[in-house]
């Protein structure tokens, strides 16, 4: 005689061994043997909340949350559809907003944004397949513009400009595979042409 094996259905919860038996480790929902629902993740001596899943038919869907193990304070949150991530966001040890993103595919993909700590957006771009590509862009901490340029492949490519904190052009020039390529312009904070270097491969040309 055989003895059937148990398929997990409901509430289920499981503790720390040894000297923190009492403490509760793990407490999911479970539905035909698959996690299905809310699952919460425990500190081994504390007993904080320290990671908060949503799952479908055993596989990520809906909202992930981490939290810190000493304050509780969050720290990530981010979204699943059918076990892949869409987006996440992490936060720094006052709450505060640091890194939002998109991925595809398990990669970066899309628009993603960097903050200081203040909570002022410090510069934005691009990814494609877990590369920067396409417009960058940083900023001051007073929101003036401090660089624009393109990425391609995680590489600057083209043309980069940066300004001076009351918007005048700083530099200008171009890019190429990542390296300074050809003429590059320098100006002082009332936009007067002050030097120019010819650039190759990212050294400057004699």
């Amino acid at each position: 005689m055989t003895n059937k094996e148990v398929i997990k259905d409901g509430i289920h919860e499981y503790y720390y061994k040894n000297e923190y038996s009492h403490q509760l480790r793990w407490r999911g929902n479970y539905k035909d043997g698959l996690k299905d629902g809310l699952v919460e993740i425990f500190h081994w001596e504390k007993g904080q909340l320290i990671r908060r899943e949503n799952w479908k038919q055993g596989r990520e869907d809906g909202v992930w949350e981490e939290f810190n193990k000493e304050t509780g304070q969050l720290t990530n949150r981010g979204h699943f559809v059918d076990g892949k991530q869409q987006d996440s966001e992490w936060f720094n040890e006052t709450g505060q907003l640091e890194i939002r993103g998109h991925f595809k595919d398990d990669e970066q993909d899309g628009l993603w944004e960097y903050f200081d700590e203040n909570g002022q957006l410090a510069y934005q771009g691009t990814f494609k397949n877990g590369k920067e590509d396409g417009l960058w862009e940083g900023y001051y901490e007073n929101g003036q513009l401090l660089y624009t340029g393109n990425m391609k492949n995680g590489e600057a490519e083209g043309l980069f400009e940066w300004f001076h904190e009351n918007g005048q052009l700083q530099r200008r020039g171009k890019h190429k595979n990542g390296k300074l390529n050809g003429l590059w312009e320098y100006f002082d904070r009332d936009g007067n042409l002050t030097e120019t270097i010819e650039f190759k491969d990212g050294l400057k040309k004699r």
